[in-house]
């Protein structure tokens, strides 16, 4: 665990995250594989955004697990074993995994999943939440592919201690980003405050007015109504 803090000395949350699974299935022999997915609240899905141990990593990153199916439907995320753990806020131990039921992948996901484990499908499975108090941001998801039952309450606690100590980096992390953001926008708002002050000539202020804006508020596009 010593280790493992140091390496999450970085604020940048992408490489927490490689970190943690890197490291969980580092230190638990009966991990074989695992991927760790955040919530995405614009699509309404966990996003995996690390994986490792898998034949072809990437391809279990195309993979998300959202609260509707395709034809929109509300999904069942007591059922759902990503869904259900961040949903839940506890670890869950599936001894036997029913894929079918607790995974439930479309046809398009299920290739990818398929390609990513070179066509082996989970026989137990651990799945533990990145928690801060109440708030869980994202799943940890571990997998074997050999024997069931192959996760113990020692495993779980030994994982659940490292997720803790990665989502205490992700919050000191976002932390530090919002006050870098906010510490460029007022510098960005003194540079555009003086240059406002400098120029007396309204049309020029009238032209320029949306461009100094976006140096203080990124936006795609804007519009000014004057009367």
């Amino acid at each position: 665990l010593l280790e493992f803090s140091l390496k999450l000395g970085t604020l940048k949350a992408e490489n927490i995250l490689a970190v943690l699974v890197e490291s969980v299935v580092g230190v638990l022999p009966t991990a074989q594989a695992g991927w760790v997915a955040m919530w995405d609240d614009k699509q309404a899905c966990l996003m995996p955004k690390s994986a490792m141990g898998y034949a072809d990593s990437a391809s279990m990153l195309n993979i998300t697990y959202g609260l509707l199916s395709p034809t929109g439907d509300v999904m069942d995320a007591r059922r759902i074993l990503p869904l259900r753990v961040y949903r839940l806020g506890e670890p869950v131990r599936a001894a036997e995994v029913d894929f079918t039921t607790q995974y439930h992948l479309t046809t398009e996901q299920l290739l990818s999943y398929r390609k990513a484990t070179n066509g082996r499908l989970p026989l137990s499975a651990m799945v533990l939440p990145l928690r801060m108090g109440d708030a869980v941001s994202g799943v940890l998801m571990l997998e074997n592919f050999d024997t069931t039952n192959a996760f113990t309450s020692e495993d779980e606690a030994l994982a659940y201690s490292f997720t803790q100590q990665a989502s205490l980096a992700l919050d000191n992390a976002r932390l530090f980003n919002a006050s870098e953001r906010r510490a460029n926008q007022l510098q960005s708002l003194t540079r555009v405050s003086s240059i406002l002050t400098s120029s007396l000539k309204t049309e020029e202020l009238v032209v320029s007015l949306l461009d100094l804006l976006k140096l203080v508020i990124p936006f795609e596009t804007a519009t000014l109504w004057l009367r």
